[in-house]
């Protein structure tokens, strides 16, 4: 990209993406606050994303509470994060990619082939963009380590450009690229030579591996509140279990906390909210699951006792296609399938 327009999200205007986009020479523009025009083309694409592919996985909560209805996302939410990457991904190469776009009349693919003849788009390896996607800060070394928020990296390296920095006149501060999803490691530039980075790893792999930022400032304000004030001297394993106890808390205190939140944005109608999501659960507690990922419901998949139950109330179910849940009147009985409804019972015991 030469050029990005971002709104004033936090997310954008963070130093880490400003320091990114510098190093790759990509200019940033932003556009005005509350005014969709400034970007109309991602906000035409994110509605062609929901309607073509998001709205048809099982969970959708839909675009909103009217074209939700009934329809119980909580029950049937069953898609990873990286399963929906997969879907989307798949989407944009197998559909959107070859379809042609009503704007320009061409497909995105060959209307991209043609262009990049004219305007190469600039390539990096992965491993460079690895190390600069990150969050800079400005540390000193000591013996050889990086200290940030109550934890140390180590680098055979850094110990020797410990070395250096005062007999060259160089400062004393150097730039630390850290990954805030991931503690495991971070790299640190080279005042000698920019450009160049040197990769210090954590002296607590066990713990670091894996853990995002937010998640260890969360674990440290726990350790405070226990009366641990003095963070280096902690016992070992100390960290390791903190994260664990953060975890379960975080478990055990889920459905207070969400019912907290449902207060909040419900201006305190959330019983009522409550009682009807009860209500839906216990008719629907026999349904069975709605089809897979990216398969509208058949014949196959209709419950019988859903279809007696439609027209009991005198209504005839959806067709095909229109719903996660339709019904039809050629249905054939099938076996739910055991495990997510086990999943589900589960989580309502825990929470009860």
């Amino acid at each position: 990209m030469e050029t990005v327009v971002f709104d004033n999200g936090s997310d954008y205007i963070s130093d880490a993406v400003r320091n990114f986009c510098s190093k790759t020479g990509i200019q940033i523009e932003t556009c005005a606050p509350r005014d969709p025009n400034g970007k109309p083309h991602i906000e035409r694409f994110f509605k062609t994303l929901n309607h073509q592919l998001i709205h048809i996985l099982k969970g959708t909560t839909f675009s909103n509470p009217m074209d939700r209805g009934d329809y119980l996302s909580s029950k049937y939410a069953s898609v990873t994060m990286e399963t929906l990457k997969s879907h989307v991904f798949e989407w944009l190469e197998k559909d959107y990619h070859i379809r042609i776009h009503r704007g320009f009349g061409r497909t995105p693919f060959h209307a991209w082939e043609e262009s990049a003849k004219d305007h190469l788009p600039l390539t990096f390896p992965e491993e460079d963009l690895e190390i600069i996607a990150r969050s800079v800060i400005e540390r000193s070394i000591n013996h050889g380590r990086i200290q940030f928020e109550n934890q140390h990296w180590y680098s055979h390296a850094l110990a020797m450009l410990e070395q250096q920095l005062g007999t060259h006149g160089l400062p004393d501060k150097v730039k630390v690229y850290v990954d805030e999803l991931n503690l495991d490691r971070l790299y640190v530039e080279d005042p000698r030579s920019p450009g160049d980075f040197i990769q210090a790893d954590s002296t607590r792999p066990e713990y670091t591996r894996g853990l995002s930022l937010y998640e260890h400032k969360k674990i440290c304000q726990e350790i405070k509140n226990q009366g641990r004030a003095d963070l280096r001297k902690l016992p070992p394993f100390a960290w390791e279990r903190a994260r664990w106890e953060l975890w379960k808390k975080i478990v055990e205190d889920g459905e207070a906390y969400a019912n907290k939140q449902i207060g909040r944005l419900t201006d305190g109608k959330k019983r009522k909210l409550l009682n009807t999501d009860k209500k839906i659960m216990k008719q629907t507690e026999d349904l069975p699951e709605p089809p897979d990922a990216l398969e509208f419901p058949s014949e196959d998949d209709i419950n019988e006792a859903s279809v007696n139950d439609s027209m009991e109330n005198g209504h005839i179910g959806q067709e095909s296609g229109e719903s996660p849940i339709g019904t039809t009147n050629n249905p054939k009985k099938i076996q739910p399938e055991k495990r997510s409804f086990e999943v589900q019972r589960i989580i309502r015991n825990i929470n009860k």
